[in-house]
C-alpha cells in the first residue's frame, strides 16, 4: 500500500489516465468498442496495481493493444 503514493506510480495513473479517457472519448465517436474498452481499463487499472513497475508495465501493454486495434 505504501507505493500508492510513490511518484512514479502517480505519473504513471496521471498519464494512463489521460490516454484511457482520450481512447474512451475516440472510440465513443467512432464506434470501436475495443478502444473503448481498453480506455475505461486504462482509467481504472491503476487503483488496482500496487507496484510501480507493473504500473508501468500494464499501462504500455494497454497501450499497445489500442494501436493494434486501431490499426487493424
Amino acid at each position: 500500500m505504501e507505493n500508492l503514493l510513490n511518484p512514479s506510480t502517480l505519473l504513471a495513473g496521471f498519464l494512463f489516465g489521460v490516454i484511457g479517457f482520450w481512447l474512451f472519448r475516440t472510440g465513443k465517436k467512432k464506434q470501436n468498442m475495443y478502444i473503448l474498452v481498453i480506455g475505461i481499463i486504462l482509467m481504472a487499472y491503476p487503483y488496482f496495481i500496487d507496484s510501480p513497475l507493473w504500473t508501468w508495465l500494464a499501462g504500455a501493454a494497454l497501450c499497445l493493444g489500442a494501436w493494434f486495434f486501431w490499426y487493424h
